[in-house]
């Protein structure tokens, strides 16, 4: 390979990387009751210091509580949450299952009945 073709494979290369880069959301919880764009419903929510960290607080209560960022559009990816609920929870350990058969929504924070919890430091990484 000459000189002037390895030039243009590295330049190339350094071109395409970005491309195939996968940018990661931080979606603040802080803004939560500030950002309109955060909807809730269900439960009442709060910014506290729980070990540290800035977390929002769902509150517990009757029924279901829902927390979602309107106009979020996630198909495939990766979500990190750092979460913390009771230590010894009344109904079980936390299991996640399908909620729906879409393939996209939106992203949100769902509490059950009777539950509430902390979370923080959420990311979102969306992949092709």
């Amino acid at each position: 390979m000459n000189r002037q073709t390895k030039w243009f494979v590295l330049a190339s290369t350094c071109l395409l990387l970005p491309a195939y880069a996968q940018p990661t959301d931080d979606l603040h919880l802080t803004s939560v009751g500030k950002d309109p764009r955060w909807k809730i419903a269900g439960r009442t929510t709060s910014i506290v210091d729980v070990k540290g960290k800035q977390a929002l607080k769902i509150s517990e209560g009757p029924g279901m509580g829902l927390v979602w960022l309107e106009g979020y559009d996630f198909g495939d990816g990766i979500i990190e949450i750092d979460l913390l609920g009771r230590s010894r929870p009344v109904q079980g350990s936390l299991v996640v299952k399908e909620l729906s058969g879409r393939a996209r929504g939106s992203v949100g924070l769902w509490v059950g009945e009777g539950s509430g919890g902390h979370f923080a430091n959420l990311r979102v990484t969306r992949t092709r």
